[in-house]
């Protein structure tokens, strides 16, 4: 958001005169303490402030029907998702290591009467050695299952290696069953598909009203769109993909803050962030190797996420919003305050 220099002076002549000595980080601190009890209060499980709830159940928010056999990769498991990566191997997030059931449905798009897919059942649960359950960094799990599927009728999902890609409000697709708002309990019978654009990290991370830093780069993204779409609670585990010339996993469903929120995209793992570790698990545990295997691997450099120049623009500019949502909280007749988004 851009203010104009007479918002801008005006708010400068406020602080001015507020005599406020409270520090940038004391205020954000406060303010996400406030949203994070507000949240609690709603219900709503899915954020990351001071106290962390890791999704339970499995929510598309703003999807349609999936077609049948459009996803054959998509492993349907309890209370979270997961994909297909090789005959006999699943990748999920690590937070949903805990699930209590071991069986999972391949390729599975229809529930109720006439189901689809095909039963497996998990032997063996990696979870990256880095994760940490407090930050919800490094949330991959690799999975064995009992017996290989038929890779001619459930093709397993291609894994994208390239820190580039995603790029810059490129589409991408969210899979998933559930309830199809936030708070609801009532789940369909067909697979839910929504699409959805990339977020730099660095426009995720921006000001006290949004993740604050909480977005690490290297091993996360974002994706969303202006609210109204999401994946939530428990879509958890569940691939995130491109749909280009072939369909490429990029991330895996991990956290939150509410679901479909304007300021709160959903916050995914990224497949490339760790696509060595991914690669040299399921190479060493695939009843079958993928072809990836089978290729020379050389990790890419990372990719800066900005000059510091333009984090400092970011950091000016992210004060500057928060400072004026705090005014317009208790001064609501503010020439500015309309032009602010909630």
């Amino acid at each position: 958001m851009k203010f104009s220099s007479t918002i801008l002076s005006f708010l400068a002549l406020v602080a001015t005169f507020s005599g406020s000595t409270f520090g940038e980080k004391d205020a954000a601190s406060n303010l996400r303490k406030n949203d994070n009890e507000n949240n609690e209060a709603n219900g709503n499980e899915r954020f990351l402030t001071e106290g962390l709830s890791i999704p339970t159940e499995s929510r598309i928010v703003g999807g349609e029907d999936a077609p049948d056999g459009a996803y054959p990769f998509f492993v349907s498991w309890g209370g979270c998702g997961a994909s297909l990566v090789a005959d006999n191997i699943i990748l999920s997030a690590a937070h949903c290591k805990e699930q209590a059931t071991n069986t999972v449905t391949i390729g599975q798009s229809r529930k109720g009467n006439n189901p689809n897919g095909v039963e497996r059942t998990i032997t063996t649960r990696v979870p990256h050695p880095s994760y940490r359950s407090f930050d919800i960094n490094f949330d991959y799990l690799v999975m064995v299952l009992d017996q290989p599927v038929d890779t001619d009728v459930y093709p397993p999902i291609g894994l994208n290696s390239q820190r580039s890609i995603p790029t810059e409000s490129e589409e991408l697709t969210v899979i998933g069953f559930g309830a199809l708002s936030q708070g609801g309990y009532a789940t369909p019978q067909q697979l839910q598909e929504v699409e959805v654009n990339y977020i730099l990290s660095r426009t995720c991370n921006r000001g006290f009203s949004s993740y604050n830093g909480d977005v690490k780069d290297p091993t996360m993204f974002c994706a969303g769109t202006n609210g109204g779409k999401d994946s939530c609670q428990g879509d958890s585990g569940g691939p995130i993909f491109t749909k280009g010339d072939s369909i490429q996993q990029v991330g895996i469903v991990s956290w939150g803050r509410g679901c479909a929120q304007r300021r709160y995209p959903g916050v995914y793992s990224r497949v490339s962030g760790e696509y060595g570790w991914i690669r040299s698990v399921v190479c060493d545990l695939a009843n079958t190797k993928p072809n990836f295997c089978k290729e020379d691997y050389t990790p890419d450099p990372e990719i800066p996420n900005s000059n510091d120049d333009e984090q400092s623009d970011d950091e000016t500019e992210a004060f500057i919003e928060f400072l004026a949502n705090a005014l317009c909280r208790f001064f609501t007749n503010l020439p500015f305050c309309d032009d602010l988004t909630n």
